[in-house]
């Protein structure tokens, strides 16, 4: 989400009992600055036809009040008051998209519990917005049911901005849920450091982002990746501080049991489906009956409107219960299965795809400690025998020797004995150095310099010749293969999985080949960091206007996830752009009509470009059916004038012109460009 360019201010009401006790209640105003409401009063006795007329809009709020009202058997109208719905602290669920938030963010204040769902091109200030509204004048320390933005296309930026918004709202009450299933959130690290500040931890309960989906509904399979970590005789050894979730202990005071919320999981990940098939749960309508949820773990319903929204499980964590041998005689503890996976499935030696999970429990390790205080010696599962339990290291076992990362997949237990979000984890494989690494050091043009200041990008392109290599040590003996230089729309992708440095501290880029007609498609590697040699696949700016350079053209679409279509755009077709939105590791333009294109420079280029339109032949020339000009069919003969409709390179990136019924050369020596 990004926000709109001239964002319009809006009026706000933000109820207080304490403020509808003298006969008024708040109207706040807010832009999307992170500042405090300013607030005035109205009367209470504003009726619900008043605030909210039928039609657009403002009637899907209307209808979505008396629904929450009607779930609870309250008998309200369009002639109850503004008053008489805040007394009831509704929790309120508009599942329908809107197009304008003005009507909402008027009476969001009033509820208990909001949830907004389904919002196509939803934006970070409008998000804001009502986050301020649904928040303003809470003064009393009040549990607020939910606040909730499922399926609206919520990223880790997003995340950030929401939380931020939360942390500095004029609020003193607590949000029970946070719920922001079905979004493309690839890294919670906001919502842990949330979690671990003194300040701001009590602020929110329970986040409810279990399930997370891109846009067309597929699984998110990126998240973190962590620093390259190296690998011996099959076996990887990362600290459980490496994963956000271990960090610290950042569940609420008053959980019950301490242990369990103090606990976090981690599995392996498949890149396939997600950790649990939770589908059925978030798709549900919410009709079941409050009473036959309750006793589920200590799960506790809210409202039918939840019922959705906040997985239910009757299930908790799994627990180790075994794991560990214990020889009493000997005094030996065989850590054997405690704190580690099993890699012994891989798909195509490129990642590690399966296997065990591993629970690091305060009662095992108060367990291990009573061992120590008598005297046990303790081998863990790499075979080393140790008088300390080393009980801070996560083991991977039996990784296989072609292994290029590692993906785990951690999750946190919510209060109701769920899981509250899972965080995908990737740990490059730092090939083991050899003694002729730095002895083979080539003069290329990829040859160790100082680097100038390069913003890391999400995903980068080669302007010139660059090789792909396994280790960040440049050589003749590590380098996969090289990349010629190529024209703009031919030009190699990658996508920046982290960084690293050579032996003489040159960084570099750790990426994966994301040109689907690329020899290396899908390995992973390194490359120069160096900007005269890549850069960002993506437009961060938003220009004027762009024309299109893609030979086969592009497509307008309705949403920044460029789903339903309206319209093609023809190589040379000049856009004009009135924004840009960050979708996901790309960016999109808005166009003057409000569709949306991609940003990404292999397909368009910034400015009015100029185009040939004819051409005249110098000589006789071929045509031909292929760019590559393999196939001849009809010549034209010397003098001709041929209509030229676009242009496209071979595979050795030399220009052609494409003509009606196939190619012609663009050398100009055998043609001229004619107006």
């Amino acid at each position: 989400m990004v926000c709109r360019t001239n964002w319009k201010m809006t009026v706000m009401l933000a109820v207080s009992l304490a403020v509808l006790g003298v006969g008024g209640m708040s109207v706040a105003q807010a832009d999307t600055a992170a500042e405090p409401a300013q607030v005035t009063t109205v009367p209470a006795t504003t009726t619900l036809n008043e605030a909210l007329p039928d039609g657009g809009d403002s009637g899907t709020v209307k209808a979505a009040i008396l629904k929450a009202a009607s779930d609870r058997n309250l008998s309200f109208s369009g002639s109850s008051t503004l008053g008489d719905i805040a007394a009831k602290k509704l929790i309120v669920k508009i599942t329908d998209n809107m197009e304008s938030y003005e009507a909402l963010e008027k009476v969001a204040g009033l509820f208990n519990g909001l949830v907004v769902n389904n919002q196509e091109d939803f934006t970070s200030a409008e998000m804001t917005a009502i986050t301020r509204t649904f928040l303003a004048n809470r003064t009393s320390g009040t549990e607020l049911a939910a606040l909730g933005f499922s399926n609206d296309g919520v990223t880790t930026k997003d995340l950030g901005t929401l939380l931020t918004t939360i942390s500095s709202a004029n609020s003193a009450a607590t949000i029970k849920y946070l719920l922001l299933n079905r979004n493309p959130i690839t890294d919670f690290s906001s919502w842990t450091n949330f979690k671990l500040s003194a300040t701001t931890k009590n602020k929110i309960y329970s986040l409810n982002a279990d399930v997370l989906e891109n846009p067309d509904g597929s699984p998110i399979t990126e998240g973190i990746t962590l620093a390259p970590r190296t690998v011996k005789n099959g076996l990887m050894t990362v600290p459980f501080s490496e994963f956000n979730e271990f960090k610290d202990q950042y569940l609420p005071e008053n959980a019950e049991n301490d242990d369990l919320y103090t606990s976090a999981g981690i599995q392996a990940y498949d890149g396939q489906a997600g950790l649990f098939d939770q589908g059925a749960t978030l798709d549900g309508d919410g009709t079941n009956d409050d009473s036959t949820l309750q006793g589920r773990s200590g799960y506790q319903i809210v409202d039918k409107a939840l019922h959705s929204e906040t997985m239910p499980y009757d299930w908790g964590l799994y627990w180790l219960e075994t794991g560990y041998d214990e020889d009493s005689t000997k005094k030996e503890i065989d850590l054997k299965n405690v704190d580690f996976i099993d890699a012994t499935a891989g798909a195509g030696g490129k990642f590690y795809c399966r296997g065990g999970f591993a629970l690091p429990y305060s009662v095992f390790r108060a367990s291990m400690a009573d061992f120590l205080s008598k005297g046990y010696t303790f081998t863990h599962p790499d075979g080393q025998k140790n008088k300390t339990p080393n009980l801070g290291d996560l083991y991977i076992l039996n990784v296989p020797a072609d292994a290029k990362q590692i993906k785990l997949r951690t999750y946190k237990p919510s209060l109701d004995g769920g899981t509250t979000y899972t965080q995908i984890y990737t740990i490059p494989i730092r090939p083991a150095a050899t003694p002729t690494d730095n002895s083979q050091s080539e003069s290329s043009s990829e040859a160790d310099s100082e680097t100038p200041p390069f913003v890391k990008p999400t995903v980068v392109y080669a302007t010139k010749k660059i090789g792909l290599y396994q280790k960040p040590d440049f050589s003749k003996a590590t380098r996969v293969r090289w990349y010629n230089q190529q024209p703009r729309t031919r030009r190699p992708m990658f996508e920046v999985m982290g960084e690293a440095k050579s032996t003489h501290g040159t960084p570099r880029y750790l990426v994966k080949d994301i040109d689907p007609m690329s020899k290396t498609y899908g390995e992973t590697g390194y490359i120069t960091k160096r900007a005269d040699y890549v850069g960002s696949t993506y437009y961060t700016k938003a220009p004027t206007k762009v024309t299109v350079i893609s030979p086969k053209g592009i497509n307008a679409y309705r949403r920044a996830s460029l789903t339903g279509k309206v319209k093609h755009c023809r190589q040379g077709q000049v856009l004009p752009v009135v924004g840009i939105k960050q979708h996901n590791l790309t960016t999109r333009f808005k166009l003057k009509d409000g569709t949306y294109v991609t940003a990404n420079k292999i397909l368009v280029h910034s400015g009015r470009l100029p185009m040939v339109k004819k051409v005249v032949a110098k000589t006789k020339i071929n045509r031909y059916k292929d760019v590559n000009l393999k196939k001849r069919i009809k010549p034209f003969r010397k003098g001709t004038k041929v209509a030229v409709l676009g242009y496209d390179f071979s595979a050795k990136g030399t220009q052609r012109y494409r003509v009606a019924g196939g190619y012609i050369t663009a050398n100009p020596k055998l043609v001229k460009a004619i107006k």
